[in-house]
């Protein structure tokens, strides 16, 4: 179900209703009100039972009986703050405490103050023993205690297995443990006894479509709704409503979704709820005006709800509003760094204008996850894509393995490919099961690389240059080694030992391959070209140099291009995967669903390892915000036995807004695997999202004790330390993580949260990271920002034009025309020009390269696009200033004087106020 938050909760029924009376029923006495208003309330007619109790209590203020009834009603309406206050009025006024408990702690936990509720009801000894575990294991679970509400629910509930409340409460504990079978079997012979119990339906429909099955969901629903009036609140109710219209958007079945989407409309047009199912359901039919319309329109309801935004930015991109869209993207990166899916959109955003290198720069930052992406290695165009192997490829060799397990040198195989995928937990696990003695040198020299991999980067470093120099002529070790090196950012490295590699393996594709790819980390694009075109000359089928061609062509902009060597890799070889997906990937780029659907099911169809390929599609479908059918995609993969899809699963639910089906998934995969980080990734997330980091710092602290990489088991720290406000906990966690591994995402966050908590020279990772990676742009572009913040214009010059010599990026054009603009360099317009040229919606970019005409006296060329930029930002003062002046140079001084009245009325400080206040003094009033 969508969340629902308390300022959506807040439009329902009740206020819809009109309140005035008939002259006849104004001689009703207050009890008999009440009395009304009970029965209303007991068959769900809140709008009549709020207006027969308040009328009542305008008469009697004090009247007890009154103020209870009225905190039940707020209660069920959703509004926690309102039914607190009547209860504490219903006390003050001769309520007996003692029998208000219940209602008591059912504000507690509907308002989300578990902790609360866990104290009061743990030390509260007058309460009914079986009311007060159910409190108790209601707010353990909440908090994510799950050890402790696993021994509180199951205890109570072999007490009393038969009490409907506990029993919907141990079904809810076993799908949170991931025991999925148990808790639909629980619900279902919950409903078999009760078939009227509405919310063990509403469960039943959850556990349905978060499993995939929307046909059951959908019934679930709708059974639920039958009874849902008197006995379910009203956000719960709404999000009823909302598996009815989610279910049957996964059918496909829009007319149901629109009939559903109607009955809601009818009964709360204006909850923020209805506003977001519209927009999702418009997006669905390929409404995107519309959907823009009514994300807008929920967000108005509810500023900042991650879910709208991400759904308002997709809306955006695929309306072809590009420029509305990156703003909208960027923001919501910008307020939650961990949304990876909005990175991957504003991804797909930047190579829809074939700037990969903006794309790979807004993925840099993505949470430190130790499973690859293979969608998201073909978005930033991260080398382990083309120099190691695809998920497909691995899968390949684990089913070899599985199926001749005495296999030693299959296993070595697995083994090295594990490593150049970096997975070296699975390395380690698979050398340390072969059989004692077996494996004989290259089974030793693949576990000396696997334990390095835990060691600090310094460290590593020397013991991988080590064993180079010592196996000189081994090709097979050479090659994980430079696989090893280039993973780790040390490509000058990676070159040289990949160079060994190939003299000493002069027939190896591998070694021409893995050369490609360090050649195209480098930047050197006709070199990289250049190997993976021999290594097709060793192998012609080999898919992933196909690949890095297609890729090269990508960083040239040549998309066509890219989609023929795609082609060709097919035509090559026609069992491929990854391919068909890249193909699928450009066609979504393009805009075209119809073949992105088309040749993902071409994948799905000659895919031998069906589990990773719809892991894959899954990835796909959420890139393109068909996240109901990315959760059937991952369901279905994690059925078949991919366990990374468990993670996959969770994200399309967080997408969807569904975070309480999204935290069972990950706890379930975390407690599978105890020492993978991805899931941990995002529970700590949504700890923090929540504010409860110390349970956020103790997942960190169980990672480690697992046996995790400590880079990653630190990042993650990091960045929760970073949420809770403690930004030098947050340095040191970076710290820690960035000597055990670099990577230009660590020296983004390193940065930042050094320039948070206040240090000297915050900058001092980002240039640590360039000196090893110079055309790491998005670290460069950081840099010159910073530079230009403390003044310091000819290096923040300098940064800007080595980054738009490696790619071309209107913003940074922009920032760098306004540095020339003011140092009086001539060619501020001609950049300021081309910035504008390839953003013409973006109003920042309008007012610089407006601004600048102005100001070198081309006045109405320059007015013309102010004039734009004001239309598209109508509220930026920096921009009514400059429009301001522009009418005034053009002289249009009556209309320059009360735009600056209007823009001076606010009190609000901006750059140019004292230039607005003395420019309108000099004006005739």
């Amino acid at each position: 179900m969508t969340l629902i938050t308390r300022s959506s909760m807040l439009v329902v029924v009740a206020l819809s209703a009109a309140l005035g009376a008939s002259a006849c029923d104004r001689l009703l006495s207050a009890d008999r009100r009440i009395e009304r208003a009970a029965a209303a309330f007991e068959t769900g007619d809140y709008s009549a039972a709020m207006n027969d109790v308040t009328t009542a209590l305008e008469a009697e203020p004090d009247n007890a009986r009154g103020r209870v009834l009225l905190a039940r009603i707020a209660l069920r309406l959703g509004d926690t703050a309102s039914a607190r206050k009547e209860l504490d009025r219903a006390i003050e006024a001769g309520a007996d405490p003692a029998s208000l408990k219940d209602l008591h702690y059912e504000i507690f936990l509907q308002q989300g103050s578990y902790r609360d509720a866990l104290i009061a009801a743990a030390a509260d000894d007058q309460m009914d023993p079986l009311r007060r575990q159910i409190v108790i294991g209601t707010a353990q679970l909440a908090l994510g205690q799950q050890a402790e509400a696993e021994t509180t629910i199951t205890q109570a509930y072999a007490q009393a297995p038969n009490d409907p409340d506990l029993w919907l409460l141990h079904a809810r504990w076993l799908w949170s443990a991931g025991r999925l079978e148990e808790a639909r079997k629980s619900l279902d012979e919950l409903i078999a006894a009760m078939p009227d119990h509405a919310a063990a339906r509403m469960y039943q429909g959850r556990l349905a479509l978060g499993s995939g099955d929307a046909v059951a969901a959908r019934e679930s629903f709708r059974e639920s709704l039958k009874t849902a009036k008197a006995r379910l609140s009203v956000p719960e109710q709404l999000g009823i409503h909302s598996g009815i219209i989610e279910s049957s958007l996964a059918l496909g079945d829009t007319e149901s979704a629109d009939a559903a989407l109607a009955a809601l409309k009818a009964w709360a047009p204006e909850a923020f709820l209805t506003h977001y199912l519209s927009a999702r359901v418009a997006y669905v039919k390929g409404d995107h005006r519309a959907a823009v319309g009514e994300a807008q329109r929920a967000l108005n309801l509810s500023p900042g709800q991650p879910f709208a935004r991400l759904l308002l930015g997709a809306s955006l991109l695929a309306q072809g509003s590009l420029e509305q869209a990156e703003s909208e993207l960027s923001n919501l990166v910008a307020d939650h760094p961990d949304n990876l899916e909005a990175r991957k959109l504003l991804a797909r955003l930047y190579l829809s204008r074939n700037d990969v290198a903006a794309a790979r720069r807004v993925l840099s930052e993505a949470p430190a996850i130790d499973v690859p992406d293979a969608g998201t290695d073909w978005l930033t165009g991260t080398v382990l894509l083309v120099s190691g192997q695809t998920a497909d490829a691995i899968a390949r060799l684990e089913q070899g393995a599985a199926a001749d397990p005495s296999n030693v040198p299959l296993r070595l195989d697995l083994a090295r490919a594990y490593l150049m995928a970096d997975r070296v937990a699975d390395a380690r696990a698979l050398l340390r099961g072969l059989p004692a003695g077996a494996g004989g040198r290259m089974r030793e020299q693949l576990t000396v690389l696997a334990e390095i991999a835990g060691k600090d980067a310094a460290t590593a470093r020397l013991h991988v240059a080590r064993l180079v120099r010592e196996n000189s002529s081994d090709a097979g070790l050479l090659l994980a080694a430079g696989a090893w090196q280039l993973s780790s950012g040390d490509s000058s490295a990676a070159v040289r030992t990949l160079e060994q590699a190939a003299a000493a393996d002069p027939k190896s594709a591998e070694a021409a391959l893995a050369l490609g790819a360090a050649r195209l980390q480098q930047g050197q694009l006709e070199v990289a070209a250049g190997h993976l075109q021999s290594a097709l000359q060793l192998d012609s089928r080999l898919e992933r140099a196909y690949m890095g061609l297609a890729r090269i062509e990508m960083l040239q902009g040549d998309r066509d291009a890219a989609r023929q060597w795609l082609e060709r890799a097919i035509s090559a070889d026609p069992a491929v995967v990854e391919s068909r997906l890249q193909l699928a990937e450009l066609a979504l780029v393009a805009g075209d669903k119809a073949r992105m659907r088309a040749l993902a099911g071409q994948a799905l169809e000659v895919s031998r390892v069906r589990a990773g390929t719809l892991a894959r599609i899954g990835e796909l479908l959420m890139r393109a915000s068909e996240h109901q059918e990315a959760l059937t995609r991952f369901t279905e993969a994690y059925s078949l036995g991919n366990e990374s899809a468990a993670v996959g699963a969770g994200l399309a639910l967080v997408a969807l807004g569904r975070l309480d089906e999204a935290r069972a998934r990950f706890e379930a995969a975390s407690s599978k695997r105890p020492d993978w980080a991805a899931p941990v990734v995002y529970l700590a997330a949504l700890d923090a999202g929540q504010r409860r980091f110390d349970r956020a710092l103790a997942r960190v602290a169980t990672l480690e004790k697992a046996g995790a990489p400590q880079h990653a088991a630190e990042e993650i720290r990091g960045d929760v330390h970073r949420a809770a406000g403690e930004q030098r906990k947050a340095v040191d966690s970076y710290e820690r993580a960035n000597r055990q591994r670099p990577t230009s995402g660590l020296a983004i966050k390193l940065y930042r949260a050094r320039l948070a908590a206040q240090l000297a020279n915050p900058e001092a990772s980002l240039i640590a990271w360039l000196e090893r990676n110079p055309r790491d742009t998005l670290a460069r572009t950081l840099l010159a920002e910073r530079r230009q913040q403390v003044g310091d214009r000819a290096g923040a010059i300098a940064h800007y034009e080595q980054v738009i010599q490696v790619a071309a990026n209107p913003a940074v054009e922009n920032n760098l025309a306004w540095l020339y603009y003011e140092a009086g360099d001539g060619r501020a317009v001609a950049l300021a020009k081309k910035a504008y040229d390839s953003a013409p919606e973006n109003a920042a970019i309008a007012d610089t390269y407006g601004w600048i005409l102005v100001e070198k006296g081309r006045t109405q060329e320059g007015l013309a696009i102010l004039e734009r930029a004001i239309k598209a930002e109508p509220a930026q003062p920096e921009i009514q200033y400059h429009h301001a002046a522009a009418l005034a140079k053009s002289g249009q001084q009556r209309e320059a004087a009360a735009a600056l009245r209007s823009l001076l009325r606010a009190p609000d400080p901006f750059p140019s106020r004292v230039a607005a206040e003395n420019l309108l003094r000099s004006l005739p009033q």
